[in-house]
């Protein structure tokens, strides 16, 4: 059974592939502090406000874009919308970093690895298999920490429990995740 916001999202959704700018203005509405927040958190106020700005915006002007390759099945809109915050932020922040320190003709330039991609799609595997082991709770709450990047408050107030609990699930998570990918001879 849906709910009523799950059913208000998908109307939204559909109209804005069908390119009506009120629904996009009102998805703004909804979502823009959520956003704001994300790039502020990853960001660690390394940007300047200005950027933020465009980062948030970026973040809208993407889903106005691929509103037509939306899926509602793989998840939520907000979801949607914080993973491409988080990636927008990461990759300016890689060209803010960039722009800071200039190469020397000296420099060492590293090559790809060959195996880097596949390295990772293994490590990938094994996190989420490690994941999987935790209970709905530690599971929640690692989602919220390093996937949303909401502070331990914002997770104790959102799901109903004290800070210390969440940060003793934290650690109590991480010790079981580094643990398991141990087992499999992984470097946490």
């Amino acid at each position: 059974m849906r709910s009523a916001d799950e059913n208000s999202e998908e109307i939204l959704i559909e109209r804005l592939k069908n390119q009506e700018e009120r629904a996009l203005e009102e998805l703004v509405e909804i979502y823009e502090a959520e956003v704001f927040r994300v790039v502020r958190q990853i960001s660690k106020r390394l940007l300047p406000e200005e950027d933020v700005h465009e980062i948030a915006n970026d973040t809208f002007y993407q889903l106005w874009r691929h509103a037509a390759n939306l899926d509602t099945g793989k998840g939520s809109l907000g979801a949607y919308l914080v993973t491409s915050a988080r990636n927008l932020t990461k990759n300016r922040l890689r060209t803010y970093k960039g722009s800071v320190f200039q190469v020397q003709d000296y420099d060492v330039v590293e090559m790809p690895d060959l195996f880097e991609k596949a390295e990772q799609e293994e490590r990938q595997r094994f996190v989420q298999e490690a994941l999987n082991r935790l209970s709905e709770e530690e599971k929640e709450i690692f989602i919220r920490y390093y996937y949303f990047y909401q502070t331990t408050e914002e997770i104790g107030d959102a799901m109903g429990i004290r800070q210390n609990t969440v940060k003793s699930k934290l650690k109590r998570g991480r010790k079981k995740l580094k643990g398991f990918l141990m087992e499999r001879g992984m470097e946490p």
